[in-house]
């Protein structure tokens, strides 16, 4: 009878506690308001940048230096050691090294050689290095059961770093919502089971203003977002563009550098690279030398927002407050500016604008919106 509370009365009596495994058909675990509460603090495992639970990629170009920095991360991690300036934190890190083995050895070597490393037993234990190639949708079991051996012989991990995801998907299509979809809520079903933050480390796309490669399905799932940008034959620039739990925007720069440990049978010296915290001091967007066209284009941009901006949308990706205004918009102005023509190749002279202005912090891009930085 409609109007009749009892029922619903009696329904909820009878629903289970908060946080308790639920069966098919029975409601769903939630929370008055009243049971709600404060707001917990973010538990970090590298502050401002990983958060502990939680789903986050990592990308950049080939060669951006993104896995050595991130292999850097769970070895200070395990070590209780400062990583790029951060308050010390210890945890433990589940590592699937997907490409293979000699290689991130080699790095491992390296870093504990620069860091003055003695072995321990007990570090050792909070870092976990697997080197067998998987596909994560069809290994999630495994994956969760290594998670498990791990911590009924060390300490559990409290971040899996799935490198790369591209070597995950085993042929899948990174382009396709079913195959990364699967990917996501395999990562997904890992982070919900083991508790543990995971990571991907993957590519950035061919225009990299762009971002992540592949479907947008993974930025939208992902709690956090770090780009890493190559700066020089030795350095780097991370940049913290989406960040869930807290303010995105963090940047920092790296410098790598590179360790001897021995030499091969041919008398030549093998070696590798350690990132550690580059020199703070980088210019400001106004003191950094633009190329002439580069330049040429930021005016540009500048008038088409002062003719044509619009209010941002609502995003996480692009800062609250700022004009913007689409890349058709903007390359409409290139082309009346003669910045860009059409005997050329346009498309590929406004990427090659947009790439120089982005990676030197001039301009903001997601998805079709550009916009300045100040």
């Amino acid at each position: 009878m409609r109007g009749d509370k009892e029922p619903i009365i009696a329904l909820a009596d009878k629903a289970p506690a908060f946080g308790s495994k639920q069966q098919d058909g029975s409601p769903l675990a939630g929370r008055w308001l009243y049971e709600i509460g404060a707001i917990e603090p973010v538990d970090w495992l590298w502050k401002g940048w990983i958060p502990k639970g939680s789903l986050g990629v990592v990308y950049g170009a080939p060669g951006s230096f993104k896995s050595f920095v991130v292999l850097s991360a769970c070895l200070s991690l395990a070590h209780s050691k400062s990583f790029m300036g951060s308050r010390q934190n210890t945890a433990a890190s589940l590592y699937l090294a997907l490409e293979g083995g000699t290689g991130i050895r080699r790095r491992i070597a390296a870093w504990q050689d620069y860091h003055a490393i003695e072995q321990d037993e007990e570090a050792g234990r909070r870092f976990r290095l697997v080197t067998s190639a998987l596909p994560l949708a069809e290994s999630v079991d495994r994956v969760i059961a290594e998670a498990r051996f791990m911590g009924e012989n060390g300490t559990p991990p409290d971040i899996i770093v799935i490198d790369t995801l591209s070597r995950a998907l085993a042929g899948g299509n990174e382009n396709d919502s079913g195959d990364m979809g699967r990917l996501v809520m395999a990562a997904e079903r890992i982070r919900e089971t083991t508790g543990a933050t995971v990571l991907a480390v993957h590519h950035s796309g061919k225009d990299q203003a762009n971002g992540a490669r592949g479907h947008s399905l993974l930025r939208g799932a992902v709690d956090f977002e770090i780009e890493t940008r190559k700066r020089g034959d030795l350095s780097a620039e991370i940049v913290l563009h989406k960040q869930k739990d807290g303010d995105a925007g963090l940047s920092l720069n790296v410098d790598m550098v590179s360790v001897e440990l021995g030499h091969d049978d041919d008398g030549d010296p093998v070696t590798s690279l350690v990132p550690i915290k580059g020199d703070d001091s980088a210019p400001t967007p106004s003191k950094r030398k633009l190329p002439e066209t580069a330049s040429a284009g930021l005016e540009c941009l500048r008038r088409a927002i002062a003719e044509q901006g619009q209010p941002a949308p609502a995003s996480n990706h692009i800062p609250a407050g700022v004009s913007t205004v689409t890349k058709t918009m903007f390359r409409t102005h290139l082309e009346l500016g003669g910045i860009i023509n059409a005997e050329g190749n346009p498309r590929e002279q406004m990427r090659r604008i947009i790439v120089t202005l982005k990676e030197r912090g001039f301009i903001g891009v997601w998805g079709e919106n550009v916009w300045t930085v100040t």
